[in-house]
């Protein structure tokens, strides 16, 4: 049971910072830094009290100029690094997006021993949705039942977190690589010769590599015998009877190699080679050509109507379309803003 009768002696508030006293983050809700409280206690006999994990987790971040006041509103802080998707965000911008400690917090001067000893340490992961400034203090309520904070004349600690505006990715901020990956001269299915190729669309920004992106499918597909087959593409269409173009998403991941279908009604299945390019978003189009005797044709034409939200490591993200005009063979991509969300979308499970 924890010694209901300690105090404390110091309660110290540092970023993770080389100067320890300021830090800055994007206002986008997804990017926490992190912020350090030390604490050093003492019971009725001047003994050092080491406090239970409960206890340290009794700690709070305070509005500074406001004590009693928890961090609320726009500045939400948490004990976790991982989001509540599991994903984890770059905690520092001037540390190349570092997710790891930079610097250490030392000694604190204990007022009650001629020693030096170590605090104990409770680290938070503070994010914001709004731009602006906000100057950060602790508190906590010891064992004897005051309530202690760092701006008061015994404890004065402060730190000061900087959001800055998130960048939205859009249109203009992005281009697109393109590359032909393989060509297969010919292929053999059902009795029939055909040519395929495969050209991979590469989403890269110039602010650096992507960390990873979300694929959204606006509807399902009215026709059962595609619905059935586990299409991972955007969309499917035949310019004239006896080509096509069919497209494939994919979440960002490792290079690999993909095997997928042409045609459902074909049993030759085309081995792809996609997300070969770190940091960016993949699309693949294969343009199938069959013979032009006028004896063959593909299956019917159909789409689905896919979009994709994409993040930076900071958490920084934008939504967007890929559009393709089959006339200029050109892929574009479309702007949905930030606020979109297709009341019907669903998450792409790749």
């Amino acid at each position: 049971m924890a010694n209901p009768q300690w105090t404390v002696d110091s309660l110290q508030i540092s970023t993770n910072t080389l100067d320890s006293l300021s830090d800055r983050l994007y206002a986008n809700g997804r990017m926490k830094v992190r912020v350090i409280v030390g604490i050093v206690a003492y019971n009725r006999k001047s003994e050092r009290y080491f406090l239970t994990d409960s206890e340290l987790d009794s700690i709070t971040l305070v509005d500074y100029y406001s004590p009693y006041e928890k961090l609320s509103g726009s500045w939400s802080y948490t004990s976790k690094l991982e989001d509540s998707n599991g994903e984890t965000w770059a905690t520092s911008i001037d540390n190349g997006g570092s997710t790891a400690p930079v610097v250490s917090t030392g000694h604190s001067e204990c007022s009650k021993c001629a020693a030096r000893t170590l605090p104990q340490y409770k680290i938070f992961f503070v994010s914001s949705t709004t731009a602006e400034s906000k100057r950060i203090g602790a508190a906590i309520t010891s064992g004897d039942g005051v309530y202690h904070h760092t701006n008061s004349q015994t404890l004065h600690s402060s730190i000061m977190l900087n959001a800055i505006a998130p960048i939205v990715y859009t249109s203009d901020m992005l281009h697109i690589m393109d590359t032909e990956i393989q060509k297969i001269p010919v292929g053999f299915s059902n009795g029939i010769w055909y040519d395929s190729r495969q050209q991979n669309y590469y989403i890269k920004s110039d602010r650096g590599p992507f960390k990873c992106a979300k694929v959204y499918k606006s509807f399902q597909d009215d026709d059962d015998s595609v619905s059935s087959y586990k299409w991972n593409q955007r969309i499917r269409f035949k310019p004239n009877g006896n080509e096509v173009y069919c497209f494939f998403i994919w979440e960002m991941g490792v290079q690999r190699t993909k095997s997928e279908k042409i045609d459902p009604a074909l049993d030759y299945a085309y081995d792809m080679e996609i997300c070969n390019q770190s940091g960016s978003l993949c699309i693949a189009r294969i343009h199938g050509v069959g013979p032009d005797d006028g004896t063959f044709q593909w299956g019917k034409s159909w789409g689905r109507d896919y979009w994709f939200e994409i993040f930076d490591h900071f958490g920084n993200s934008g939504k967007l379309k890929p559009v393709y005009h089959i006339e200029k063979e050109k892929l574009e991509l479309q702007d949905l803003g930030t606020n979109y969300f297709g009341e019907s979308d669903e998450r792409v499970n790749m």
